[in-house]
Protein backbone atom coordinates (compact mmCIF):
# COMPACT_ATOMS: atom_id res chain seq x y z
CA UNK A 1 0.00 0.00 0.00
CA UNK A 2 1.35 3.49 -1.07
CA UNK A 3 1.64 6.15 1.71
CA UNK A 4 -0.38 9.12 1.51
CA UNK A 5 2.90 11.10 0.99
CA UNK A 6 3.05 9.63 -2.75
CA UNK A 7 0.94 12.09 -4.73
CA UNK A 8 1.13 14.46 -7.97
CA UNK A 9 0.43 17.58 -6.52
CA UNK A 10 3.02 20.72 -5.84
CA UNK A 11 5.76 19.36 -2.91
CA UNK A 12 4.38 21.57 0.10
CA UNK A 13 6.35 23.16 2.76
CA UNK A 14 5.26 20.89 5.24
CA UNK A 15 6.61 18.18 3.20
CA UNK A 16 9.60 19.68 3.01
CA UNK A 17 10.22 20.24 7.06
CA UNK A 18 8.65 16.66 7.13
CA UNK A 19 11.95 15.75 5.00
CA UNK A 20 14.42 17.59 6.75
CA UNK A 21 13.16 16.55 10.10
CA UNK A 22 13.79 12.94 9.18
CA UNK A 23 17.41 13.99 7.33
CA UNK A 24 18.48 15.55 10.50
CA UNK A 25 17.58 12.55 12.58
CA UNK A 26 18.72 9.70 10.52
CA UNK A 27 22.34 12.25 10.12
CA UNK A 28 22.64 12.70 13.65
CA UNK A 29 22.44 9.01 14.43
CA UNK A 30 18.58 8.51 15.05
CA UNK A 31 16.97 5.59 14.45
CA UNK A 32 13.86 5.77 11.87
CA UNK A 33 11.02 2.98 11.96
CA UNK A 34 10.67 1.43 8.60
CA UNK A 35 7.68 3.11 7.74
CA UNK A 36 9.62 6.78 8.11
CA UNK A 37 12.27 5.14 6.22
CA UNK A 38 9.26 4.53 3.66
CA UNK A 39 8.31 7.84 4.07
CA UNK A 40 11.95 9.90 3.92
CA UNK A 41 12.46 8.05 0.50
CA UNK A 42 8.66 9.03 -0.86
CA UNK A 43 9.74 12.29 0.03
CA UNK A 44 12.71 12.64 -1.57
CA UNK A 45 11.74 11.22 -4.32
CA UNK A 46 8.94 14.41 -4.62
CA UNK A 47 11.08 16.70 -3.86
CA UNK A 48 13.64 15.94 -6.55
CA UNK A 49 10.34 15.40 -8.92
CA UNK A 50 8.80 18.70 -8.05
CA UNK A 51 12.60 20.43 -8.52
CA UNK A 52 12.90 18.65 -12.13
CA UNK A 53 9.35 20.01 -13.65
CA UNK A 54 10.62 23.37 -12.36
CA UNK A 55 13.64 23.31 -14.06
CA UNK A 56 12.21 21.36 -16.95
CA UNK A 57 9.37 24.17 -17.19
CA UNK A 58 12.39 26.94 -17.26
CA UNK A 59 14.92 25.24 -18.97
CA UNK A 60 13.96 27.10 -22.10
CA UNK A 61 15.38 30.39 -21.05
CA UNK A 62 18.45 28.59 -19.96
CA UNK A 63 20.49 28.52 -23.67
CA UNK A 64 19.94 32.58 -23.82
CA UNK A 65 20.52 33.58 -20.33
CA UNK A 66 23.72 31.75 -20.67
CA UNK A 67 24.81 33.26 -23.96
CA UNK A 68 26.04 36.57 -22.97
CA UNK A 69 27.83 37.15 -26.04
CA UNK A 70 31.77 36.80 -26.75
CA UNK A 71 33.74 33.69 -26.59
CA UNK A 72 33.26 31.32 -23.85
CA UNK A 73 35.24 28.34 -23.13
CA UNK A 74 33.12 24.76 -22.55
CA UNK A 75 33.44 25.04 -18.64
CA UNK A 76 32.60 28.33 -18.70
CA UNK A 77 29.43 27.51 -20.46
CA UNK A 78 28.92 24.48 -17.93
CA UNK A 79 29.07 26.49 -15.37
CA UNK A 80 26.78 29.64 -16.48
CA UNK A 81 24.05 26.57 -17.82
CA UNK A 82 24.13 24.99 -13.91
CA UNK A 83 23.83 28.50 -12.42
CA UNK A 84 20.94 29.00 -14.18
CA UNK A 85 19.31 25.45 -13.48
CA UNK A 86 19.90 26.00 -10.33
CA UNK A 87 18.32 29.36 -10.27
CA UNK A 88 15.15 28.21 -12.25
CA UNK A 89 14.86 25.06 -9.27
CA UNK A 90 14.96 27.52 -6.51
CA UNK A 91 12.55 29.75 -8.58
CA UNK A 92 9.77 26.75 -9.14
CA UNK A 93 10.00 26.12 -5.68
CA UNK A 94 9.58 29.81 -4.50
CA UNK A 95 5.81 29.18 -6.94
CA UNK A 96 5.35 26.43 -6.23
CA UNK A 97 5.55 26.23 -2.66
CA UNK A 98 3.97 29.49 -2.37
CA UNK A 99 0.62 28.29 -4.43
CA UNK A 100 1.06 25.05 -1.86
CA UNK A 101 0.37 27.50 1.18
CA UNK A 102 -1.16 30.55 0.09
CA UNK A 103 -3.61 29.20 -2.23
CA UNK A 104 -5.82 26.46 0.02
CA UNK A 105 -6.13 29.46 2.41
CA UNK A 106 -7.71 31.74 0.31
CA UNK A 107 -9.57 29.24 -1.58
CA UNK A 108 -10.79 27.87 1.72
CA UNK A 109 -12.13 31.37 2.93
CA UNK A 110 -13.66 32.15 0.10
CA UNK A 111 -15.60 28.55 -0.03
CA UNK A 112 -16.41 29.13 3.78
CA UNK A 113 -14.66 26.05 5.08
CA UNK A 114 -11.74 28.30 7.15
CA UNK A 115 -11.57 31.60 8.49
CA UNK A 116 -7.83 30.54 9.99
CA UNK A 117 -5.24 30.93 6.98
CA UNK A 118 -5.34 34.21 6.89
CA UNK A 119 -2.22 35.65 4.77
CA UNK A 120 -1.04 37.64 8.16
CA UNK A 121 -1.89 37.79 11.72
CA UNK A 122 -1.87 39.80 14.58
CA UNK A 123 -0.06 38.13 17.07
CA UNK A 124 0.40 40.83 20.16
CA UNK A 125 -1.16 44.39 20.05
CA UNK A 126 1.81 45.82 18.34
CA UNK A 127 3.05 42.55 16.52
CA UNK A 128 2.35 41.38 12.80
CA UNK A 129 3.51 37.97 11.51
CA UNK A 130 2.55 36.97 8.02
CA UNK A 131 3.56 36.21 4.71
CA UNK A 132 4.87 38.28 2.08
CA UNK A 133 2.02 41.22 1.21
CA UNK A 134 1.17 40.92 -2.73
CA UNK A 135 0.59 44.48 -4.23
CA UNK A 136 -1.11 43.16 -7.19
CA UNK A 137 -4.92 43.34 -7.15
CA UNK A 138 -6.16 39.54 -7.92
CA UNK A 139 -9.78 39.24 -7.93
CA UNK A 140 -10.62 39.53 -4.59
CA UNK A 141 -6.95 39.07 -3.49
CA UNK A 142 -4.18 40.76 -3.38
CA UNK A 143 -3.69 44.64 -2.61
CA UNK A 144 -2.74 43.62 1.17
CA UNK A 145 -0.85 46.82 1.74
CA UNK A 146 -4.28 48.69 1.41
CA UNK A 147 -5.93 45.99 3.38
CA UNK A 148 -3.57 46.27 6.13
CA UNK A 149 -3.30 50.26 6.18
CA UNK A 150 -6.72 50.46 6.57
CA UNK A 151 -6.61 47.21 9.71
CA UNK A 152 -4.10 50.08 11.57
CA UNK A 153 -5.95 52.97 10.65
CA UNK A 154 -9.31 51.10 12.27
CA UNK A 155 -6.81 50.07 15.51
CA UNK A 156 -5.46 53.88 15.22
CA UNK A 157 -2.24 52.08 14.77
CA UNK A 158 1.23 53.25 12.74
CA UNK A 159 2.89 50.10 10.80
CA UNK A 160 7.11 52.05 12.19
CA UNK A 161 8.79 48.79 11.18
CA UNK A 162 9.02 45.97 8.27
CA UNK A 163 11.49 43.24 8.79
CA UNK A 164 11.60 41.26 5.62
CA UNK A 165 13.17 37.90 6.55
CA UNK A 166 13.85 36.58 2.58
CA UNK A 167 16.45 36.90 -0.23
CA UNK A 168 16.61 39.53 -2.85
CA UNK A 169 15.67 37.12 -5.54
CA UNK A 170 12.51 35.69 -3.55
CA UNK A 171 11.61 39.84 -3.48
CA UNK A 172 11.77 40.15 -7.05
CA UNK A 173 9.99 37.09 -7.77
CA UNK A 174 12.75 35.16 -8.89
CA UNK A 175 12.58 37.85 -12.45
CA UNK A 176 8.96 36.59 -13.25
CA UNK A 177 6.53 39.58 -12.95
CA UNK A 178 3.10 37.97 -12.87
CA UNK A 179 2.76 39.01 -9.47
CA UNK A 180 4.33 42.39 -7.74
CA UNK A 181 5.52 41.64 -3.95
CA UNK A 182 6.42 44.54 -1.67
CA UNK A 183 9.56 45.81 -1.08
CA UNK A 184 10.81 48.54 0.48
CA UNK A 185 9.58 51.15 -1.88
CA UNK A 186 5.52 49.88 -1.41
CA UNK A 187 5.45 49.83 1.97
CA UNK A 188 6.71 53.34 2.16
CA UNK A 189 4.44 54.32 -0.78
CA UNK A 190 1.24 52.50 0.45
CA UNK A 191 1.51 52.39 4.00
CA UNK A 192 3.98 54.74 5.66
CA UNK A 193 6.65 56.80 4.09
CA UNK A 194 8.50 57.24 7.35
CA UNK A 195 8.39 53.55 7.39
CA UNK A 196 11.89 51.46 8.53
CA UNK A 197 12.51 48.69 6.86
CA UNK A 198 15.45 45.85 7.99
CA UNK A 199 15.82 42.62 5.80
CA UNK A 200 17.43 39.35 7.53
CA UNK A 201 18.56 37.68 4.20
CA UNK A 202 18.29 33.54 4.76
CA UNK A 203 17.15 30.76 2.63
CA UNK A 204 13.65 28.96 2.93
CA UNK A 205 13.60 26.45 5.70
CA UNK A 206 17.43 27.37 6.99
CA UNK A 207 18.61 29.10 10.02
CA UNK A 208 21.17 30.35 7.66
CA UNK A 209 22.06 34.29 8.87
CA UNK A 210 24.07 35.55 11.50
CA UNK A 211 23.33 36.27 15.17
CA UNK A 212 23.85 40.05 14.88
CA UNK A 213 21.57 40.05 11.97
CA UNK A 214 18.60 38.83 14.19
CA UNK A 215 19.74 40.78 16.98
CA UNK A 216 19.67 43.85 15.26
CA UNK A 217 16.21 42.78 13.89
CA UNK A 218 15.13 42.51 17.50
CA UNK A 219 16.32 45.69 19.01
CA UNK A 220 15.11 47.51 16.09
CA UNK A 221 11.26 46.14 16.82
CA UNK A 222 12.20 46.94 20.62
CA UNK A 223 12.88 50.52 19.86
CA UNK A 224 8.86 50.54 17.85
CA UNK A 225 7.30 48.84 19.94
CA UNK A 226 8.46 49.85 23.61
CA UNK A 227 9.18 53.37 22.55
CA UNK A 228 7.58 54.39 19.73
CA UNK A 229 4.44 52.24 20.32
CA UNK A 230 4.56 51.52 16.71
CA UNK A 231 3.58 48.35 15.27
CA UNK A 232 5.98 45.89 13.39
CA UNK A 233 5.42 43.90 10.53
CA UNK A 234 7.23 40.78 10.57
CA UNK A 235 7.37 38.38 6.96
CA UNK A 236 9.17 35.89 4.89
CA UNK A 237 7.21 33.63 2.10
CA UNK A 238 4.50 32.27 3.43
CA UNK A 239 4.70 33.60 7.30
CA UNK A 240 5.37 30.00 8.78
CA UNK A 241 9.23 29.54 9.79
CA UNK A 242 11.80 32.24 8.97
CA UNK A 243 9.30 34.56 9.85
CA UNK A 244 8.50 32.63 13.04
CA UNK A 245 12.12 31.96 14.01
CA UNK A 246 12.84 35.89 14.59
CA UNK A 247 9.49 36.88 15.81
CA UNK A 248 10.37 34.08 18.26
CA UNK A 249 13.64 35.73 19.03
CA UNK A 250 11.84 39.11 20.30
CA UNK A 251 8.92 37.42 22.15
CA UNK A 252 11.47 35.10 23.92
CA UNK A 253 14.22 38.47 24.86
CA UNK A 254 12.29 41.82 24.56
CA UNK A 255 8.35 40.41 25.13
CA UNK A 256 9.91 38.32 28.49
CA UNK A 257 8.21 35.08 27.58
CA UNK A 258 9.46 31.83 27.63
CA UNK A 259 10.29 29.66 24.71
CA UNK A 260 7.06 27.47 25.36
CA UNK A 261 4.95 30.15 26.11
CA UNK A 262 5.91 32.46 22.76
CA UNK A 263 5.20 29.28 20.89
CA UNK A 264 1.82 28.94 22.29
CA UNK A 265 1.17 32.60 21.27
CA UNK A 266 2.12 32.57 17.64
CA UNK A 267 0.11 28.80 17.34
CA UNK A 268 -2.86 30.54 18.70
CA UNK A 269 -2.93 33.38 16.36
CA UNK A 270 -1.18 32.07 13.39
CA UNK A 271 -2.57 28.68 13.62
CA UNK A 272 -0.55 27.75 9.68
CA UNK A 273 2.93 28.44 11.05
CA UNK A 274 5.79 25.02 10.89
CA UNK A 275 8.84 26.15 11.43
CA UNK A 276 11.87 23.81 10.10
CA UNK A 277 14.22 22.32 13.11
CA UNK A 278 17.09 24.76 12.91
CA UNK A 279 14.84 27.34 12.95
CA UNK A 280 13.21 25.87 16.30
CA UNK A 281 16.71 25.61 17.14
CA UNK A 282 18.38 28.96 16.41
CA UNK A 283 14.72 30.07 18.55
CA UNK A 284 15.78 28.03 21.36
CA UNK A 285 18.99 29.66 22.00
CA UNK A 286 18.70 32.82 21.13
CA UNK A 287 17.70 34.28 24.16
CA UNK A 288 21.03 33.30 25.80
CA UNK A 289 23.07 34.46 23.26
CA UNK A 290 21.45 37.62 22.66
CA UNK A 291 22.05 38.26 26.20
CA UNK A 292 25.54 37.31 25.88
CA UNK A 293 25.97 39.39 23.20
CA UNK A 294 24.12 42.76 24.85
CA UNK A 295 26.68 42.36 28.10
CA UNK A 296 29.71 42.26 25.99
CA UNK A 297 28.38 45.41 23.86
CA UNK A 298 27.56 47.23 27.06
CA UNK A 299 30.82 46.93 28.82
CA UNK A 300 32.86 47.99 25.00
CA UNK A 301 30.27 50.60 24.37
CA UNK A 302 29.77 52.41 28.18
CA UNK A 303 31.00 55.49 25.77
CA UNK A 304 27.58 55.66 24.19
CA UNK A 305 26.87 55.36 20.49
CA UNK A 306 26.53 57.05 17.25
CA UNK A 307 23.90 56.54 14.37
CA UNK A 308 23.41 57.97 11.40
CA UNK A 309 19.80 59.13 10.56
CA UNK A 310 16.74 59.99 13.01
CA UNK A 311 16.20 56.51 14.87
CA UNK A 312 16.49 56.07 18.46
CA UNK A 313 19.92 53.97 19.58
CA UNK A 314 20.38 51.74 22.53
CA UNK A 315 24.08 51.49 23.16
CA UNK A 316 23.92 47.88 22.92
CA UNK A 317 22.55 48.40 19.11
CA UNK A 318 25.98 49.95 18.02
CA UNK A 319 27.88 47.05 16.89
CA UNK A 320 24.82 45.81 14.99
CA UNK A 321 24.41 48.22 12.53
CA UNK A 322 25.37 47.79 9.30
CA UNK A 323 25.36 43.44 9.72
CA UNK A 324 22.42 43.26 8.31
CA UNK A 325 20.96 44.13 4.93
CA UNK A 326 18.74 47.44 6.21
CA UNK A 327 17.79 49.69 3.98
Amino acid sequence: MQSSVEGSGPFTREEESRMYLLQERAQEGGSLTEAESVELSQLKRRYHTFIEEGERLLRANAPAQASGGGTTTAAEGEWRTAATLSRAGKAAYFWGSLMATALPGYVGRVAGVTTDFLHWNWITEHLVLGAIPIVTQIGSSGDHLSQLRAQLDKRQQTLGLVIACLEEEELNGFGMNVIQFAKEEEWRKLVNPHVEYVRVPMADTTANTPLSAVALAVTRMEACVKERKQTVYVHCKAGKGRSWMVMMCYLTTCGGMSFAEAVDLIQQNRVQVNPSQSQRQFASEFPFRFAHSRSLLDSNQAGGCHHNGDHHCHSHEACHHGTADAL
